[in-house]
């Protein structure tokens, strides 16, 4: 009888892993346009509260933009003396904040827009890079360092953080990856750095990096619980290359890259973006709650990506709508660009 209830486990075991890997993915409509009821200038990322309401960081109006899930617009957030750039947002609960000019961090209650607090000027670390709120602390995913001793030279190795976290006040600095870099390594990071996270679950948080992606489950100090193997590749950067808006621009488009880490029901969906000719030029990685990879779906638009074009936002909502964020550029970092959102439905029963 034993040696049956251990050989029925077992089965059940196997039956269970074949259906994890033939189970439908989720399926994802084509990309249809945003139509705003009120006018937006120049979109530059999207983040959803628990509502399902869509927030849009608009910098050509220098305002955060909010709309319902039906379309409706909820009004303009800006602090008193307003924005200068606002460019990245993240909301948990009912407080956003919105980083602008690499320097300040701004907080506001939600839905009313009333400014709660505020961090910065920043100087040892840039937010643009990408940062998540929590409910006591901001995460940081791009480098950072301690002190201004700590900046890698031409000459000498520094030491940097690429995964660290302070108070709310910008206190209680815990970094939970760190370590010497040189300036070559810093350059190699420099135009893929960016990152990105989602809340998971009631205390872990997922994030990654523009390249390589690994995926990590972490708390709310960074501390890792889980990671993904890495995929993908760093292009080689020099000094010439980061000093030249031109060749930025050139390089930053010559791999693929993620471009959006979003929760999707059950799964995590990574968002990919590859350089033409390659496709599909959008693909949706699929991971479980194990990081363990399920497939790809393709993200369809309207029209193919020009060579410039960028997502610089992602964001789903529980309703099962995605909304994507595309910045036009004619081939110049320092062209601001003109943006589309896209809003896509996704089917969770494939």
């Amino acid at each position: 009888m034993k040696r049956l209830a251990v050989t029925l486990g077992v089965w059940a075991g196997c039956c269970l892993n074949a259906w994890a890997q033939t189970s439908p993915l989720p399926t994802l409509s084509a990309a249809e346009p945003m139509r705003f009821p009120v006018k937006v200038e120049r979109i530059e990322s999207v983040a959803v509260d628990g509502k399902g309401n869509a927030w849009f960081c608009d910098r050509g109006a220098l305002a955060v933009l909010g709309f319902t899930p039906e379309g409706k617009a909820l009004g303009s957030i800006k602090p008193p003396n307003g924005f200068q750039n606002p460019l990245l947002m993240s909301i948990e609960g009912d407080r956003l904040a919105v980083e602008d000019t690499n320097a300040l961090l701004y907080l506001f209650s939600l839905p009313d827009g009333k400014e709660v607090g505020h961090l910065g000027p920043i100087s040892l670390y840039n937010p643009a890079m990408g940062f998540l709120l929590t409910p006591h602390r901001y995460m940081f995913f791009g480098r950072g360092c301690r002190k201004e001793s700590d900046i890698p030279t031409e000459t000498s190795p520094g030491r940097t953080m690429t995964l660290f976290s302070t108070d709310l006040k910008g206190k209680d600095l815990v970094a939970a990856e760190e370590g010497t870099s040189t300036e070559e390594q810093l350059l190699s990071t420099m135009l893929f750095d960016q990152g990105y996270g989602v809340r998971w679950s009631d205390t872990l948080w997922a994030v990654t990096k523009c390249l390589p992606r690994q995926v990590k489950l972490v708390d709310e100090k960074g501390t890792v619980s889980k990671r993904s193997e890495p995929l993908g590749t760093l292009p080689k950067v020099t000094m010439a290359d980061v000093t030249d808006l031109e060749r930025q621009a050139s390089i930053s488009h010559s791999a693929p890259r993620v471009c959006g880490l979003l929760k999707v029901g059950k799964l995590l969906g990574i968002l990919w973006q590859k350089p033409r000719p390659q496709e599909p030029q959008l693909e949706m990685e699929w991971m479980d709650g194990d990081l363990k990879v399920l497939g790809t779906t393709p993200v369809r638009l309207p029209s193919p990506l020009a060579p410039h074009d960028h997502i610089l936002g992602a964001a789903a909502n529980d309703r099962g709508t995605l909304y994507l964020v595309l910045v036009h550029r004619t081939g110049s970092m320092a062209d601001p660009g003109t943006s589309t959102v896209y809003k896509v439905k996704v089917d969770l029963k494939g």
